[in-house]
């Protein structure tokens, strides 16, 4: 009995350290995991945000037109881009909102002897990541390119289809009430 006694025990003293070798082997595994996660949903969203801040540049760019040749093509559908307005226009914005992000703006060459109408903006951000630093990456760069195009007047062509639409949801709509 007491035979059987040292043996059972000595079984259990094997596996006394099993469990810190096993807690040892994971947590990094662990936290690995926890900083991909919070740090993978930090880079979508600074994703977005790059994107939707190339976007409001262009648009911004876009809107600086020259308007001298404005008055001189009167009657044409081209809006002529003053290129240094919109480029200052497209970076300041950028700097603006983001003063840490660099931004490259590039008015775009018209085509067929016609004046360029199209502003192209290129950003990049850098977001400080939270868990992913203990692993030595602190920061993580988003790149986002946006083009926008100036346009002036009512396009009657872009309002006849929506137009429609509209007319009928809401012919539905009575219909639906009576």
């Amino acid at each position: 009995m007491n035979g059987l006694m040292r043996h059972s025990r000595s079984g259990v003293d094997r596996q006394d350290g099993a469990a810190t070798v096993l807690l040892l082997v994971l947590t990094p595994a662990l936290l690995g995991l926890a900083g991909l996660v919070l740090d993978g949903g930090t880079a979508l969203a600074a994703r977005q945000r790059s994107a939707d801040l190339a976007e409001q540049a262009a648009r911004a760019g876009a809107d600086r037109l020259d308007t001298d040749a404005l008055r001189s093509q009167a009657g044409t559908e081209s809006a002529p881009l003053h290129p240094s307005a919109a480029q200052a226009a497209a970076c300041g914005y950028v700097h603006t909102v983001e003063p840490a992000a660099s931004c490259t703006a590039t008015v775009l060459p018209g085509s067929n002897g016609r004046p360029s109408q199209q502003v192209q903006v290129r950003i990049r951000t850098s977001t400080p990541t939270i868990l992913l630093g203990v692993i030595g990456v602190n920061t993580l760069h988003t790149d986002a390119t946006a083009t926008a195009t100036a346009l002036t007047g009512i396009r009657t062509a872009a309002l006849s289809g929506p137009t429609e639409g509209i007319k009928a949801s809401i012919l539905r709509g009575k219909e639906r009430l009576r």
